[in-house]
């Protein structure tokens, strides 16, 4: 395999070679062929320069570009500065910087660049009628999506299979499996692109069964699935934790040729460790051409929730000798393995070892993940000591978890303690009372724990 020369020096290379063209329009295309297959945001910079230095940069064809380009390497910030240093941005120009703000993200700014472009009197397209459901879809913002769903009506873009697709992947997205439905059974074209949306859709809103039926239905419609579609029902059977039926779809994925690729290796060991087989997960996990830290993560998650801590753990530090960097969900697999073995000083170790070796911010899950392994260890003042010290003092689920450890321990006073924390934090919340009853009725003292309640206040 011939390797490629760097590509800063053929970019630098490209560049110097510009001032040798005589021609303006030979050097605008040369620029504008560069700047299109610039792949970092270092070489995209260097080129942006040269581009300046020319002063093409306001022209709405290479600035256009400029703008795409910057979104495509993660920065926003340089893709609206391009954006606004545009003379004459037309409405593909709002588009791209739309695009820019989705691919990275920023649905809010998405969508107030969608309202200023027509505040400019620019009529949105279909193209930017599916950026602004994109972007309502990735903050979930319902209402507005609503509306711009009546002006597509209006406009009579519906009916095409592209904004049909957008429109079932943003109900979804904002939790109205109704709508979605709605759209679909209107839709006069899906592809395989619709039908996935629609799958995903039901995964989503905890509907497994319903996607593995559409599954089914697509292609007896003659869909083909595609990757994405596999993925989608893979991690539907894992959902259900359909053990049968995720191995009838293993099959299908191998016949498919989808089975060499990282992400449907990763949704294979994830799925079979949610349906309870190890032992299908760690083949597929050894039989994988590469792994990620997706991988090894989930494959500690199966071992770790199905009881097989110790090989959770030793998978654990080989993933560290072969060079890969944990994150967060590793880690709270590791935690989980601990909880299983009731191994506290473990515990403790990774859990300051996440942060201290690995400068992995700590979540809610990881620490309720500890003090349900103090707690049930009978460690309550350690358990305690660690939700005062949280910095997620808001959040109840560390106190339910005391509040649980005291129940199993008999621990009344503090277990009403926890209770009235829980009440403070999520008054709505019934699992106390519940709780509470529980205590009072071990230690042998059938008091109504509502009164234990007032009487604290």
């Amino acid at each position: 395999m011939h390797h490629h020369r760097h590509p800063v020096t053929d970019i630098t290379v490209a560049l110097e070679g510009l001032d040798r063209l005589l021609d303006k329009t030979a050097i605008f295309s040369a620029l504008s062929s560069l700047l299109k297959q610039t792949k970092s945001l270092s070489d995209g910079k260097i080129v942006h320069a040269y581009i300046r230095k020319y002063r093409y940069d306001r022209t709405t064809y290479l600035g256009n570009w400029l703008v795409q380009m910057y979104g495509d390497c993660g920065s926003v910030a340089d893709a609206r500065a391009a954006f606004h240093n545009l003379r004459n941005a037309n409405l593909y120009s709002w588009t791209i910087l739309m695009k820019a703000y989705i691919k990275n993200g920023c649905g809010r700014e998405g969508l107030d660049c969608f309202q200023q472009m027509q505040l400019k009197g620019l009529k949105p397209d279909h193209v930017a009628f599916i950026c602004a459901l994109d972007a309502c879809a990735i903050v979930g913002a319902f209402e507005e999506a609503k509306q711009i769903h009546s002006d597509i009506v209006d406009r009579c873009f519906e009916g095409q299979v592209t904004v049909g697709t957008a429109l079932v992947n943003m109900y979804g997205k904002c939790g109205s499996l109704q709508d979605a439905k709605a759209v679909f059974g209107r839709m006069p074209h899906r592809n395989v692109v619709t039908w996935t949306a629609m799958m995903t859709a039901y995964v989503q809103n905890g509907q497994g069964m319903e996607a593995l039926n559409l599954f089914d239905q697509m292609q007896i419609d003659g869909i083909y699935p595609n990757q994405i579609t596999f993925l989608c029902a893979i991690d539907a059977c894992a959902s259900l934790a359909a053990l049968e039926t995720g191995r009838m779809i293993h099959n299908a994925v191998v016949d498919r040729g989808h089975s060499e690729q990282v992400v449907i290796g990763n949704a294979l060991v994830n799925m079979y460790g949610k349906c309870g087989s190890v032992q299908d997960a760690k083949d597929v996990f050894d039989r994988m051409p590469a792994r990620n830290v997706v991988s090894w993560s989930a494959m500690i998650a199966a071992s770790a929730q199905n009881g097989h801590a110790r090989e959770a753990l030793d998978l654990f530090d080989q993933m560290l000798r072969e060079g890969l960097k944990p994150n967060h969900v590793t880690f709270l697999s590791i935690l989980t393995a601990c909880r299983h073995m009731g191994h506290v000083d473990a515990g403790w170790h990774y859990f300051d070892s996440m942060s201290q070796d690995h400068g992995i911010p700590r979540t809610v899950e990881h620490y309720v993940c500890l003090i349900d392994l103090l707690g049930r260890a009978g460690q309550l003042d350690d358990a305690e000591e660690l939700i005062n010290s949280m910095p997620f003092s808001n959040d109840p689920r560390g106190w339910l978890c005391l509040l649980g450890a005291c129940k199993f321990h008999g621990d009344m006073e503090r277990g009403v303690r926890a209770a009235n924390k829980v009440f403070e934090l999520d008054p709505t919340n019934s699992a106390p009372y519940v709780l509470l009853s529980d205590i009072y009725a071990t230690v042998g003292m059938y008091t109504n724990p509502l009164k234990a309640r007032g009487s604290e206040q």
